[in-house]
């Protein structure tokens, strides 16, 4: 850092040091204090309404806009492109994504209109939990990748791998899977409920691992 206003940073690769080029936007990726300050920085990025929700994760913006919302999502999505340019901030539209939460069985539904170049989506990923607009869980949970992986389990079974070694394996790529973020879904997974599916998990990895003979 040089000064207030200007900072330089370098590129090392192995023993090779590229020339310094100036800084002089946004927050320095990479530095020690670089996630202080964007914390900071965005301190000060609040919703229009307060009807309306932001929720701030590292680099990465939520924003929830009920129905009966005196402020509309267009609007409020306008403010924040607005507190990204003062910031000198470039938001990632091919990564921005809106989902329109609506009940299971709706008997009438009419979506709003897309913002701009914003993408509608039915599913999306928030913190490794995939978020569906009907409230179901079914693309965060897929028993069908569970079932890939217990097959696994028996691939590694039949190559004579110890219990012990298969129960940790297990637990780390298949029951992980189920437990994950299970309280967001207040234990009801589809079609199966929460206990259900384990239990029913339990029973297929318990006949995957079966005892073997010690040699």
């Amino acid at each position: 850092m040089c000064s207030r206003d200007q900072a330089y940073r370098v590129c090392k690769v192995g023993d090779k040091i590229s020339s310094p080029a100036q800084v002089n936007r946004s927050i320095i990726q990479g530095s020690g204090i670089g996630l202080t300050l964007y914390i900071a920085m965005k301190s000060d990025l609040t919703p229009i309404s307060t009807y309306n929700l932001l929720i701030k994760y590292a680099d990465d913006v939520d924003l929830l806009v009920p129905e009966t919302s005196d402020v509309d999502l267009a609007t409020e999505f306008q403010g924040i492109m607005v507190w990204a340019a003062l910031n000198k901030m470039v938001i990632n539209f091919q990564k921005t994504k809106e989902i329109v939460f609506h009940r299971p069985n709706p008997r009438n539904i009419v979506f709003p209109a897309a913002i701009g170049v914003i993408e509608q989506v039915a599913v999306a990923k928030l913190l490794s939990v995939f978020i569906e607009c009907n409230f179901k869980c079914d693309e965060h949970v897929i028993l069908a990748v569970c079932s890939q992986r217990i097959y696994l389990l028996k691939l590694l079974r039949a190559r004579v791998l110890p219990v012990l070694y298969l129960q940790r394996i297990c637990h780390s790529i298949i029951i992980s899977r189920l437990i994950y973020a299970i309280s967001v879904y207040g234990g009801d997974f589809y079609p199966l409920n929460s206990r259900g599916a384990l239990m029913l998990l339990s029973c297929v990895a318990c006949s995957a691992m079966e005892t073997h003979p010690r040699y």
